[in-house]
């Protein structure tokens, strides 16, 4: 992000909306944070306020990133199919896509926050262990929830899916678009596909795994999310990164 910002004049990254990408990477930022809230909040004890940290992260940061990624293969899609006449898209129009699906989220979570708040919950857990004396020990995990949480779930899947499926067609549409001037376009669909494959596992790992796995849950549903944000990372600055057009030294 750095050289994207420090070399944003350079025509290389400068056609590549280095604004925009910066945006990109502090959406993969915020999801990384995300994981670590998690774990925290596994480890140390729920807190409403690290349930609702590591919500706004992971919200957040999906929606800078894949809407980052949504808004550049839409602008790719619209130049190149518009046959009526020249389409001129300037950043500032991606950063209104971008808005755009943050509002929504702000509306969502406002909902959620005004009408099913997440309260502390204590699960008990199957498990349980004998001691010495003959004494039971049972095993409780305490947890954030609300009283509707598989629809607020529901929700925001589903706002995301819809988001997704237009970030396929997008990539799909202009899979074959090779223009230097759009020198990131092929990199960006891959970033889609990519981003698709691992939201898939992790809303089956969401729905599938046991809440009582926590270790299990942590580390799955964790890497699914870095290994998404990092493989972005690496597409959208990788060669530029490298040097195409940055003149080090």
């Amino acid at each position: 992000m750095a050289v994207n910002l420090w070399f944003r004049k350079v025509p290389y990254i400068r056609l590549s909306s280095p604004i925009v990408n910066t945006i990109i990477g502090l959406g993969c930022l915020l999801c990384h944070a995300s994981c670590l809230i998690m774990t925290f909040n596994a480890y140390m004890g729920s807190q409403l306020g690290l349930c609702w940290s590591q919500l706004l992260c992971l919200i957040t940061g999906y929606s800078c990133a894949f809407g980052g990624i949504l808004a550049k293969t839409w602008r790719v899609h619209r130049i190149f199919t518009n046959k009526m006449r020249l389409t001129t898209i300037k950043d500032w129009h991606l950063c209104m896509v971008i808005a755009a699906i943050l509002l929504m989220d702000a509306g969502l979570l406002l909902a959620l926050g005004l009408l099913d708040s997440p309260a502390l919950a204590v699960k008990r857990l199957s498990e349980q262990d004998m001691i010495s004396d003959g004494a039971v020990v049972l095993h409780k995990l305490v947890v954030c929830q609300s009283s509707s949480e598989v629809l607020w779930k529901g929700l925001i899947i589903g706002m995301k899916a819809v988001f997704l499926l237009f970030g396929i067609f997008f990539a799909w549409e202009t899979r074959t678009i090779h223009v230097e001037a759009l020198n990131d376009s092929k990199v960006i669909g891959i970033c889609v596909y990519n981003t698709t494959v691992m939201g898939l596992i992790g809303v089956v790992l969401e729905f599938a795994l046991p809440i009582g796995s926590v270790d299990l849950r942590l580390v799955l549903l964790t890497c699914c999310i870095n290994i998404c944000s990092a493989t972005t990372v690496l597409l959208v600055f990788g060669r530029k990164v490298g040097g195409q057009g940055v003149r080090w030294g």
